[in-house]
């Protein structure tokens, strides 16, 4: 590619064409607004019809990877902060289908609780005024959580409610909030808190924007997560009416709602749609110059060139040789383009592997108990997966939420803060389960969360599980943080929001390198769940040490050193093969392929 021209070797300002995904609740850097106007103009028409009508109603936004969905969010978060009488919900339905509730709950709270940049939440605009009404809207501890936070008492501990957070009893008995029941369910719970919201907010509407829905999808072939989906929306739509939720997903798992929903559930949740278009060339050319201008230290040596300067068109076209593109390729090849341009020299052009890495990185962040929930049930079937164990979810009702190596271990989730509800939990647990049956069982639980000698009963229940065989494996910050993280980037992948090289990254190759490259972090909590002796994760882990020492092996001798069969060690290359390299031939070599670091990148 020719080198263009540059002012000086390193310039003093940074890329406009980055980050590449959108932020929602962020401003957006450039917003054409003519570009998808009409499923704008979609999104508008269905929060004007909810409040108009008194009916609440869905819209599916759809498109193609790198679209513009996300960007289209932050649009209608823009137009709707001129609205104080309605309510926006942005979420990522990173969540499992067992979850759903719970994940909606947490975001209404948070949105209700977000304060502007004037300092007023949306809680104090919406209900305001009508502190005296609550009792007449809500249930008892819904009104009295929402009046400590308009009347500015126990804040942190009210909002934690209203997210749906634990808290110790005795802070409930502080808060004047009922103690949770043995047999309350969470989901049932957070599930009347949503619609009792959206009941509170009218006339209002309560706008949900959900994105990414694809991450509720456990694995390709799960269905659960669909249907859970849908069930949520149909709720939604069906038991309020006030609210007007926007659905956004590639074109691809619309197609999988469409074979797997029936026709009542499709009208309820597809019945209005409204399509992302790719860029036209003349699209992109405009969205390119608007970047560019945000530049102050460009714009006034930009008046003296064309409109693309200090890019030039060829490389586009060469790259994009039809009159249509992602926009999410566009800017990341203008990202390039513009850092050669502004350093003088070509980018550095990294593996897979190594890109990926970095996504990993970028994902990591800190974790608070509150998180943990959300967290195991989100990420130990992608865990378990990568790790080669076969897990399956639990059916509800019950107290367990997996069991592994064909039922013969079962896993409980058990991070309650309220010691009377954990062991209300263990109760449950040992009810339905038993060493008798031939299986054993694993409760996990934060680290973070110690169970005090004072709480006789629970450590009764739980000594009784363990003298059955039963274990409580407690899971470090740093686990759960490198969980969340590998949840995260798997997510993106399934949303379309992860590239590499201008092309999307699928979830698969995600998998992929997951199973490869699972944090230390996680190694324990692996062989808690599967044979340690046979884990795949623990293999990869040790042909990559082996490989570290020696750079090329024999099939047999690593075989014989990792004491497991050829079998095993040919399965665990063949997995990953960005990582290990395998020389056929009457005597198979294994060894460690190198990547070269740097590359012209060719247009």
């Amino acid at each position: 590619m020719a080198r263009m021209g540059h002012i000086m070797s390193v310039l003093p300002f940074g890329n406009p064409f980055g980050p590449l995904v959108g932020q929602p609740l962020a401003d957006a850097q450039v917003d054409l607004t003519d570009i998808n106007a009409s499923a704008f103009a979609a999104c508008q028409q269905l929060v004007n019809d909810v409040a108009m009508d008194g009916y609440s109603a869905s819209l599916t936004v759809f498109g193609d990877s790198g679209t513009g969905k996300t960007h289209l969010i932050g649009r209608v978060r823009k137009w709707m902060e001129t609205q104080p009488q309605n309510l926006f919900v942005f979420v990522r339905m990173e969540t499992s289908p067992a979850g759903i509730w719970r994940h909606l709950r947490r975001y209404v709270a948070s949105s209700l609780l977000r304060k502007s940049s004037d300092g007023i939440r949306p809680l104090d605009m919406l209900l305001g005024q009508r502190k005296n009404e609550l009792d007449l809207f809500a249930d008892r501890d819904l009104s009295i959580a929402l009046e400590h936070l308009l009347e500015g008492r126990h804040v942190r501990d009210a909002a934690a409610w209203l997210r749906g957070e634990g808290l110790p009893e005795d802070v409930l008995k502080s808060l004047f909030l009922s103690t949770p029941g043995t047999d309350d369910d969470l989901e049932v719970i957070s599930r009347h808190i949503v619609l009792s919201i959206c009941q509170l907010v009218r006339p209002g509407v309560v706008v949900f924007c959900l994105d990414q829905i694809e991450a509720v999808m456990s694995s390709s072939s799960d269905r659960d997560g669909p249907h859970a989906f849908a069930k949520a929306v149909s709720c939604l739509v069906e038991e309020t009416r006030s609210a007007g939720v926007i659905c956004c997903e590639q074109s691809v798992f619309m197609n999988t709602m469409e074979q797997i929903l029936d026709n009542a559930a499709k009208s309820k949740v597809m019945g209005r749609r409204a399509a992302i278009h790719p860029l036209t060339w003349e699209q992109a050319k405009r969205l390119i110059a608007a970047r560019l201008d945000t530049v102050p230290e460009l714009a006034a040596e930009r008046k003296r060139h064309d409109s693309g300067w200090p890019l030039t068109e060829k490389h586009f076209q060469e790259r994009f040789p039809g009159d249509a593109a992602p926009a999410r390729s566009v800017i990341a090849l203008c990202k390039d383009l513009f850092d050669e341009w502004r350093l003088g020299a070509p980018p550095v052009i990294v593996s897979l592997d190594e890109a990926l890495k970095t996504m990993m990185e970028e994902r990591f962040a800190k974790q608070e108990p509150a998180d943990t929930d959300a967290i195991l049930r989100n990420g130990v079937p992608l865990l378990a997966r990568s790790a080669g164990i076969d897990l399956k979810v639990s059916q509800k009702p019950s107290p367990l939420d997996f069991t592994a190596r064909d039922g013969s271990v079962a896993i409980g989730i058990c991070n309650e803060v309220n010691l009377t509800s954990l062991a209300s939990h263990l109760k449950k647990i040992t009810q339905s389960w038993t060493a008798t049956t031939g299986s054993s069982v694993i409760l996990l639980r934060d680290s973070r969360l110690p169970i005090r000698r004072s709480a006789t009963v629970t450590q009764q229940r739980l000594t009784d599980i363990q003298a059955n065989g039963g274990r409580l494996v407690t899971v470090s910050q740093e686990a759960l943080e490198a969980l969340a993280a590998l949840r995260h980037l798997l997510s993106d992948a399934e949303s379309g929001d992860l590239a590499h090289n201008y092309q999307s990254v699928t979830p698969k190759q995600v998998e992929q390198w997951i199973a490869g490259h699972l944090p230390a972090a996680l190694d324990q909590l692996v062989s808690e769940f599967g044979d340690s002796a046979a884990n795949p994760a623990k293999l990869t882990h040790a042909i990559a040490d082996l490989l570290a020492q020696r750079k090329m092996v024999r099939l047999e001798d690593a075989a014989r050193d990792l004491a497991v069969t050829i079998a095993e060690v040919d399965e665990a290359v063949r997995r990953d093969p960005h990582q290990f390299g395998l020389l056929g031939g009457s005597v198979p070599i294994l060894f460690q392929p190198v990547t070269p670091s740097k590359a012209t990148p060719t247009t």
